[in-house]
């Protein structure tokens, strides 16, 4: 807070994010305010400004409004809150304490200091307590608080005679006038305004009949010597006057107006009998036109002059039609009908009567004709002696001719008062709220607070057109969109709706308070405030919903089978490390499933196998049963757990997955991940032989082909994402929603086995290969054992010409063969 600005003090809102920059133009205060301190409500977020006056900011230091104005040379000291009721409490120099509660707009005093230097704290029950130092035992004293009773007991009326106008029989309008100058006083009245805006929402009570709460004050008047005036509604009629106290109303009375803008009011046909008395001024004269007056001085006991709050107006106005009100800032003490009094030197006796002296008088003020005088002691009921400041008073005053009033400055006994009113609203809020004051919205989340308020059978009607209820934000640009929805119903009810939308990115809290502004301190519920945080909710996740659910002791322990009875679960061998791409017997994973330190590691052949697989609870135990699986360890599918799982869910090959995921939040409905969601999915275990594939919306395909965003990754959408799996055995996928979608690190993972593969290339070809030669080589063996079992020789038969045919062909082949040896001879 700048405090030494020309203009006055300024408070400057800057923003601690986003390279500090001014919020608001600076609020600025009046520059009779002295500051001495700025404090934040930990709950509502309303600051605080204090010091010589107080003010309150409800929009988080855009503008603010005061709530109470101290006596010259007092300033607030200490402060304290309530974080149940949205309450604060206030200490001044001189030990006044002042409490407020949210959304009112005035504090009330409940405690008149005695001891400079209190303090004021409240505990975590909204117990109060005044603390101040014991100097007699050099420790700390403290006092538990009636905040109820002071509340009750505050009086914030002042010495100001007021004006009553009736507008109808449940509005009434209160003229504020200046302070009335008696004679025995020599300091003036400067015409700053009694009324203030603070009063709104009080009552202004008459001692002897009659209520209104006020429900509007206006501090300027456009008649000269008035300085405010104040709309109220009647509660109970207001009393006039009797005849028996003012006298005059029984006389019909004539109004004239004067030169200076002052009215002359005479009796008329007074005779010898009583008129004006000197305890009628500062009453008023009020008539049904509304040209009212109020009796500043009275000359003679048939001549007064009074104030108009209108113009004057000459006119005669009869018996009865007029009355007289005694709104005077000064009570009179002395009511007197028919008794006299006589001064002699320093006292004063009056006659028998109905009037009598009492301790209590002594102090005040006897005022005669010839001067005044002050009340020292009291001798009888009938005698007081006197201290008289100038001339001699000696002699015989008739009733009329004498009063006895207070001094300004001392404490008022006047016949009207201005105290906190009887609570006369209820409001409601909706039970969640109530319960659970703190909200978490996500990014692209939105909240409705519901709340409704009525008002008592004997309150002033509120205009359909007015709120009841108002919503305000500690931090209103948190928020996307802020929409209301006010109404009344026909009961009498006015609801407020409120639907608030986070912004996009933009992590932050802001509390949201509903008040009742109209409300009294009085009432058990004026206010109700929730907070909303921008982050990620506590305890929201995302999870993969599994094609076959089973029980705790079903997936444990249990054998599930399909309607074919095929296993729906499988149990992994001890130590097993899912197949790398080298190979099914080299194993290069980083994860041990259902690890046991005391048994081997399967497929271990190789040192690039050796040098890898890890333990993680089972780090550096012995066996198993030291590693300190739990059930939620084996139930769990996440990687961090791989030593504790010892089953996984089973499918045959070929085996295409669909991906259903679900975010979790307690306490709210479960929902589908899906659009505008982008995920992306890998294999924890370093596998790529399979094959994503979603849904590629516009908005995915602008995503992939963005040069800005990380291309080794491949996104899809969360609608009908699948994974078709094109090898075997364990796969161990990870899904992460891209960030930007939420606060919250949403990851899900799951754990399936493919069993029941085809052979590896190149063995099934193999296979048919050689399988086919040895099914060729058998049917030819078949072959030659068919012939050998079932072949008969075949004899040819010779005839005539066959036989010369033979013996032909057996001549050549001897001639030949002679030829030949004689070749070689």
């Amino acid at each position: 807070m700048e405090a030494g600005h020309k203009d006055g003090p300024r408070v400057t809102v800057v923003s601690r994010t986003g390279g500090g920059g001014q919020l608001y133009s600076p609020a600025e205060f009046p520059p009779s305010f002295t500051p001495s301190g700025l404090a934040f409500h930990p709950v509502n977020h309303f600051l605080y400004a204090y010091g010589s006056q107080v003010f309150v900011s409800l929009d988080g230091g855009s503008s603010f409004d005061p709530i109470l104005s101290l006596p010259v040379g007092q300033s607030v000291s200490s402060f304290d809150a309530d974080v149940h009721r949205g309450a604060v409490a206030m200490v001044t120099s001189e030990g006044d304490m002042f409490y407020g509660t949210a959304g009112i707009p005035r504090m009330s005093q409940i405690l008149q200091g005695e001891v400079p230097g209190t303090a004021v704290l409240v505990d975590n029950t909204g117990q109060w307590y005044q603390v101040r130092v014991n100097s007699s035992t050099a420790g700390v004293q403290t006092e538990v608080m009636d905040i109820t009773g002071g509340i009750q007991s505050a009086d914030t009326s002042f010495s100001r005679p007021l004006v009553p106008q009736f507008l109808s029989a449940e509005t009434i309008v209160f003229h504020e006038h200046k302070q009335l100058q008696h004679p025995w006083e020599t300091t003036g009245d400067d015409l700053t305004s009694g009324f203030s805006q603070l009063h709104v929402g009080q009552k202004l009570q008459l001692s002897t009949s009659g209520s209104a709460l006020i429900t509007r004050v206006k501090t300027e008047h456009r008649r000269e010597n008035y300085t405010a005036w104040a709309r109220a509604h009647v509660f109970k009629p207001f009393q006039c006057e009797t005849l028996s106290t003012s006298p005059a109303q029984a006389y019909s009375v004539e109004v004239a107006c004067e030169s200076d803008g002052k009215s002359l009011l005479t009796l008329k046909n007074v005779g010898g009998s009583m008129g004006w008395l000197f305890s009628d001024v500062g009453k008023s004269l009020v008539v049904a036109t509304g040209n009212n007056h109020l009796l500043t001085e009275v000359v003679t006991m048939t001549t007064a002059r009074a104030d108009p709050v209108m113009t004057c107006k000459e006119v005669t106005i009869t018996a009865g039609m007029w009355h007289l009100y005694d709104f005077n800032s000064y009570r009179e003490h002395a009511t007197v009908y028919d008794q006299a009094i006589t001064i002699s030197s320093t006292t004063a006796t009056v006659t028998t009567g109905y009037f009598e002296f009492a301790s209590y008088h002594i102090g005040l003020v006897l005022q005669v004709s010839t001067g005044s005088a002050t009340v020292t002691g009291i001798t009888s009921v009938t005698q007081v002696t006197l201290l008289v400041p100038g001339g001699s008073m000696d002699g015989s005053y008739p009733a009329g001719e004498w009063s006895l009033q207070e001094v300004r400055g001392q404490q008022a006994r006047r016949k009207w008062n201005i105290t906190e009113d009887e609570c006369r609203h209820i409001m409601n809020v909706k039970e969640a709220f109530l319960t659970n004051n703190l909200r978490y919205l996500d990014v692209r989340e939105d909240v409705r607070l519901a709340a409704n308020a009525t008002i008592a059978e004997h309150a002033p009607e509120v205009p359909s057109e007015r709120a009841l209820l108002v919503v305000t934000f500690g931090d209103p640009m948190v928020f996307q969109k802020i929409e209301t929805d006010a109404f009344w119903d026909r009961s009498g009810y006015h609801h407020l709706t409120l639907h608030t939308v986070h912004d996009l990115l933009k992590q932050g809290h802001s509390s949201v308070t509903v008040y009742l502004p109209g409300a009294s301190m009085l009432c058990p519920l004026t206010s109700h405030t929730v907070t909303l945080r921008c982050q990620c909710p506590p305890n929201k996740h995302m999870h993969y919903v599994y094609h076959n659910q089973f029980t705790e002791e079903e997936f444990l322990h249990g054998h599930p089978v399909d309607k074919d009875g095929r296993d729906l679960l499988q149990t992994l061998e001890v130590n097993y490390r899912p197949p790398s791409s080298m190979g099914v017997g080299i194993p290069l994973s980083n994860n041990i499933y259902n690890a046991d330190p005391s048994q081997d590691r399967p497929n271990d052949f190789y040192q690039v196998s050796q040098e890898t697989g890890q333990f993680k609870q089972c780090l550096g135990k012995s066996t198993r049963a030291e590693c300190g699986c739990t059930k939620q360890m084996k139930l769990s599918s996440l990687e961090k757990f791989s030593d504790c799982i010892d089953r996984a869910h089973r499918m045959l090959y070929p085996a295409e997955l669909s991906v259903r995921l679900q975010v979790v939040r307690p306490g709210t409905e479960t929902i589908e991940l899906d659009q505008p969601y982008v995920v992306v999915i890998e294999e924890v275990n370093s596998r790529s032989d399979y094959v994503p594939d979603s849904v590629v919306t516009p908005s995915l395909a602008r995503l992939r082909a963005d040069s800005k965003l990380n291309h080794t990754l491949m996104y899809y959408s969360p609608r009908k994402l699948s994974v078709l799996m094109t090898g075997a055995r364990l796969y161990h996928f990870r899904v992460s929603a891209l960030e930007g979608f939420s606060y919250c690190n949403l990851v899900a993972e799951f754990v399936i086995y493919v069993d029941r593969p085809p052979i590896a290339y190149p063995s099934e070809y193999i296979m048919r290969g050689g399988i086919s030669i040895m099914i060729g080589m058998i049917l030819f063996l078949v072959y030659l054992y068919y012939l050998h079992t079932h072949h008969t020789p075949f004899t040819r038969k010779s005839t005539s010409q066959h036989a010369h045919l033979n013996r032909e062909q057996l001549a050549g082949q001897r001639r030949n063969m002679s030829d030949t040896d004689s070749d070689e001879d």
